[in-house]
C-alpha cells in the first residue's frame, strides 16, 4: 500500500481534522443518537461495558442494544477503547511515523466522543497510561516469556493469570506485523507479548474492580478483542459477541472463548429433529442458488462469489487435489484446535507432502484476498517454481466439472459446497463440518499427510455427501427458532449497510438504518429478558457484598 506524502501544510491540517475531530456527519449523528437514547443518572443500576469500535455498524448496534435495555430500566454504560497495535508499523520507519500520526490517543478520543452519545463514561483505554514501574514490570515479564518460547505449540498454549492468551498473541503477530509465518526470535513478537500483558493488566484492573453485568464485544480474535472478553468471562461477567454470521449473538465463556459457532454435534442433533426431508430440500434449494453465483445470508462477508462465470483455467485438474488458500493474515485460531499455527506452514507442509509423493495438485487463492499484506503468495512463487495457481475468478463448480479429486482446506466453508457437488474435503483443524464424513479432519500432521497421499481413496459416496452437505447447511445456517432467525437476519441486513464501508453513507441513510434496526417486537422481548438477567445478577452481587465499597 502506497503511503501519502506529507507535502503541504493544508494536507497536514486535513489529516489532523479528519483523524482527530468529529466530522459534521459524525456531530449530527452523535446529536441524533443522544436525543433518541437520553442518558439518565442511574446509580446502582446494572453496568454494561461496550467496545468503542471505529465502525458505524457497531456504533449503531451497541447504541440500539443499550437504548433497548434502558427502556426496561435504569442502566449504566461504559466504553473501552480497544486500539493498541498499529497495522504494519514494524515494516519501516516511514510506516511507523505515518501510522502513529493516523492512529493515536487523539483518534481514539474522536471515536470515544461519538460513543458518548449513549455511553456514560470511558472504562479504560488499551493504549492508555500505566505507571512507569508497572510498565517496566510488564516489559520484564514479556522479555522473560519471549526468551522462554521454544516453538509455536508452546506459544499457542500460553496461559497468563489463568487466562489463555497464546493463540491471541500468535494471531495478532501474524496480522499486525504482518507476516506470513511466526518467527519466535522477532522483536515484534516481544512487542505483541508486552501489549497482551498490558491488556491483561488493564482488563483485570477494570473488570475485577467494577464488576459489570455485561460486556458487548464485536469479535473475540486478536488480543484487543480476545483479552477483554476472556478476562471478563474468567471473572464471571456475561459476554456477548456480535460477529457470528450464523446467529444473532454468541455467548462467550471461559471454556468456550470463540465467537464462531461449533459444529461438533451438528450431525447428531439433526438426527433428533422432525421434518428432516423438508429441511434438506430447503437447504438444497439454497445451496443450488449459491452455486449459481448468488451470495446468500450465510456468506455475507464474501465480496465475490466463488461460483461465478467460467474462465479459462489453463490447468488440467483432472484427478488432482485442489488446495484452497485462506487469507494469510486472518486469524487461524477461531475454532477449538488446529494442527498448524499459521497458514504459511500449512500450505508449505501440504505442497511438500504432495510433491514428495509425486502427486500433481493445483492451488486456488482466496477470492476475497484482493491484496496480500504478508507477501505470502509471492513468497510461495519464489519458493516453489512453476506453482500451479488457478485464477480466483475460475468457478469452483468448473473445477468439479474438470474432474478434481478432492478439496484441501484448513477449515473453509468450501468443504460443504464441494460435498454438495460430490467432492470430499481434507482439513487440518476443528471446523464447522467436523461431525460429517464428507470432511476428513486430521488431528496431527502425520494423519494429515496420510490423508493427502490417499486423496483418491477417501471412500465417499457422492449421494451421501450431497445429503450431508444439506444437513450441514440447515444446522449451520437455518437451525434457529423464528425469533432468533429474525434477530439474526435483521442484524445481517444492518451489517450489510454499514459494516466497514469504504466511505460512510449520507447521514439520513445511517440514521434510517439505525432507527429501523431493532424496532421489531422480537427485539423488545430480547431487551426485556436480558435486562431482567442483568438486574438479577446485580442484585445477587449486591446481596453477597461483592460490590460493597471498600
Amino acid at each position: 500500500m502506497r503511503l501519502p506524502k506529507l507535502r503541504t501544510i493544508p494536507f497536514l491540517f486535513a489529516l489532523i481534522r479528519d483523524s482527530y475531530f468529529l466530522s459534521p456527519l459524525q456531530r449530527s449523528l452523535r446529536q441524533q443518537v443522544a436525543k433518541a437514547h437520553p442518558r439518565r443518572e442511574a446509580q446502582g443500576a446494572p453496568l454494561v461495558v461496550i467496545q468503542c469500535v471505529a465502525d458505524y455498524f457497531y456504533f449503531g448496534l451497541f447504541s440500539r442494544i443499550t437504548g433497548g435495555l434502558r427502556k426496561s430500566g435504569p442502566l449504566r454504560v461504559e466504553q473501552y477503547s480497544l486500539r493498541s497495535l498499529r497495522q504494519a508499523s514494524a515494516l519501516s520507519l516511514r510506516r511507523f511515523i505515518w501510522n502513529s500520526l493516523n492512529e493515536n490517543f487523539l483518534s481514539d478520543w474522536k471515536w470515544r466522543r461519538l460513543y458518548r452519545a449513549f455511553a456514560d463514561r470511558t472504562a479504560y483505554c488499551a493504549a492508555g497510561f500505566i505507571a512507569p514501574w508497572t510498565a517496566l514490570r510488564l516489559w520484564g515479564a514479556a522479555f522473560g516469556l519471549w526468551r522462554s518460547l521454544e516453538d509455536a505449540d508452546g506459544l499457542a498454549r500460553l496461559t497468563i493469570r489463568g487466562v489463555w492468551v497464546g493463540d491471541l498473541i500468535l494471531d495478532s503477530y501474524i496480522r499486525f506485523k504482518p507476516a506470513a509465518a511466526l518467527r519466535l526470535t522477532d522483536l515484534y513478537l516481544l512487542v505483541v507479548i508486552r501489549q497482551a500483558l498490558k491488556d491483561l493488566e488493564k482488563a483485570f484492573g477494570y473488570f475485577g474492580k467494577r464488576k459489570p453485568a455485561l460486556l458487548l464485544t464485536s469479535y473475540t480474535t486478536y488480543i484487543q478483542h480476545g483479552v477483554p472478553a476472556r478476562v471478563a468471562a474468567h471473572l464471571g461477567v456475561k459476554v456477548l459477541a456480535f460477529s457470528n454470521m450464523q446467529e444473532w449473538t454468541t455467548e462467550i465463556t471461559s471454556t468456550s472463548p470463540w465467537h464462531t459457532r461449533s459444529g461438533a454435534s451438528y450431525k447428531q442433533d439433526f438426527s433428533a429433529l422432525p421434518g428432516q426431508e423438508e429441511k434438506i430440500e430447503t437447504a438444497k434449494r439454497l445451496l443450488e442458488a449459491r452455486l449459481r453465483g448468488e451470495i446468500d445470508s450465510a456468506t455475507p462477508y464474501m465480496k465475490t462469489s466463488a461460483y461465478g462465470r467460467n474462465k479459462d483455467m489453463a490447468i488440467d485438474v483432472k484427478g488432482m487435489p485442489v488446495i484452497f488458500l485462506h487469507d494469510f493474515s486472518d486469524s487461524i485460531h477461531i475454532y477449538r484446535w488446529i494442527v498448524f499455527h499459521d497458514f504459511w506452514n500449512w500450505i508449505c507442509f501440504t505442497i511438500d507432502t504432495l510433491q514428495a509423493a509425486g502427486i500433481p495438485f493445483a492451488i486456488k487463492p482466496h477470492p476475497n484476498q484482493t491484496s496480500d499484506a504478508t507477501g505470502a503468495v509471492d513468497l510461495l512463487r519464489a519458493k516453489y517454481r512453476d506453482l500451479p495457481l488457478i485464477p480466483t475468478d475460475v468457478s469452483n463448480k468448473q473445477l468439479v466439472e474438470a474432474g478434481m479429486s478432492c478439496a484441501v482446506t484448513v477449515y473453509g466453508t468450501v468443504a460443504s459446497e464441494m460435498a454438495f457437488m460430490g467432492i470430499p474435503t481434507i482439513s487440518s483443524g476443528d471446523n464447522p463440518h467436523i461431525s460429517f464424513d464428507f470432511c476428513r479432519t486430521a488431528r496431527s500432521a502425520a494423519e494429515y499427510a496420510s490423508l493427502l497421499v490417499r486423496h483418491r481413496d477417501l471412500g465417499q459416496e457422492p449421494a451421501r455427501m450431497r445429503r450431508e452437505s444439506c444437513v450441514f447447511y440447515h444446522m449451520h445456517n437455518l437451525n434457529l427458532d423464528q425469533d432468533q432467525q429474525m434477530l439474526r437476519n435483521e442484524m445481517l441486513e444492518f451489517r450489510r449497510k454499514l459494516f466497514f464501508v469504504s466511505s460512510p453513507p449520507p447521514l439520513p441513510e445511517i440514521l434510517s438504518a439505525i432507527e429501523k434496526f431493532g424496532s421489531a417486537p422480537v427485539f423488545d422481548s430480547f431487551y426485556a429478558n436480558l435486562y431482567r438477567e442483568l438486574d438479577g445478577s446485580r442484585q445477587a452481587r449486591d446481596h453477597s457484598g461483592s460490590n460493597a465499597p471498600k
